[in-house]
């Protein structure tokens, strides 16, 4: 997987600092030093939001269970079982 960037102010002056992260540090915090002032600072790397596939394969999922559930149900009521 390549190499993912986020980009970070330096709290102490007007720096922007450049971090390589990986899968594993999503929604993790890490530490980092500023290489301009030496200033030590933590930030919260951001989950990334879901790609227009995962977004359409999980509607996908709530869609079939939702006509699956309504296909049951009415089943039951045709056959005359009531649901708990």
């Amino acid at each position: 997987m390549a190499n993912h960037y986020r980009h970070v102010k330096c709290p102490d002056c007007p720096a922007i600092l450049r971090l390589a992260i990986s899968q594993e540090t999503f929604g993790k915090m890490v530490i980092v030093t500023c290489p301009k002032c030496g200033v030590r600072c933590r930030t919260t790397i951001p989950k990334p939001p879901p790609t227009v596939r995962e977004s359409m394969i999980r509607q996908s999922a709530e869609d079939l269970l939702r006509e699956l559930y309504e296909s049951v149900t009415k089943l039951m009521r045709d056959v005359g079982l009531t649901a708990r």
